[in-house]
């Protein structure tokens, strides 16, 4: 496996000296990456307990060159890792690993910043979409798979950005709830599949909330009966057309 050397070093050290600040200003460059037996990828400093890392440039944190998935991990056990994908395809294909971190949340303003993540979400995963031309697509979500900590919740909002399609949400082992907002003027959020959370600590009665203005092609999973579903879908009548609510099956 190969590792970006400069990315694991904070740039800075800021709020009053418990968060990392990792400032990704170039485009990946392959003569940076060397080998390392042990790991690879953009690595928060876990001796802090928060981390800002912001992928400013084009390809800031994607490697376009040799097509390898580019690790971004939070902080092991960490509070707080906010992941801010600025420049054009400054995200795609990298693979984030929220390492049991309180919170997690991924910023997408590129365009193509957002293509082919996988997320491994532990504990709080929010995702937001900002941006005319930010997309959030063909993308992954897998929950409790190499951490400790259980999924609490996902929110993803991809109300004011371009499109938000062809994604999988696996968050069925969630402990309370998935919320998918995708009703914004131009907001697409077509062919993506969600499976809701099988059980919920949540007081609510739904623990799988989806609001949609353009959601062609969705398919929902729950084994929980209809109870457990807040499915909307506005702007017309075609906003959910030849979309596919399964109850009691097989979540597989």
């Amino acid at each position: 496996s190969f590792i970006i050397n400069v990315s694991s070093i904070c740039t800075e050290i800021i709020n009053d000296n418990n968060t990392c600040l990792i400032n990704r200003i170039n485009a990946f460059n392959p003569t940076s990456k060397e080998q390392n037996d042990d790991d690879d990828g953009i690595i928060c400093n876990s001796s802090y307990s928060n981390c800002i890392i912001s992928c400013s440039s084009t390809l800031s944190c994607s490697d376009n060159i040799y097509g390898q998935r580019i690790n971004i991990k939070c902080p092991l056990n960490g509070n707080q890792c906010i992941i801010n994908c600025i420049g054009s395809r400054s995200c795609r294909n990298t693979q984030i690993i929220t390492n049991n971190s309180t919170q997690t949340i991924i910023n997408i303003y590129g365009n193509n910043a957002g293509r082919d993540l996988i997320i491994y979400s532990s504990n709080y995963l929010q995702i937001n979409v900002n941006g005319e031309s930010a997309d959030f697509v063909q993308s992954k979500i897998y929950t409790n798979q190499y951490q400790s900590s259980l999924s609490s919740s996902i929110d993803i909002n991809c109300e004011n950005g371009e499109i938000c399609t062809e994604n999988e949400i696996f968050g069925q082992n969630i402990t309370d709830s998935i919320n998918f907002l995708c009703s914004g003027y131009n907001a697409d959020c077509s062919n993506t599949n969600i499976w809701c959370p099988m059980q919920s600590s949540s007081s609510s009665s739904s623990n799988c909330n989806i609001d949609c203005s353009f959601c062609r092609n969705m398919n929902v999973y729950t084994l929980n009966g209809l109870s457990s579903i807040n499915w909307k879908c506005d702007n017309h009548k075609d906003s959910c057309s030849y979309s596919n609510l399964y109850c009691g099956q097989n979540m597989d």
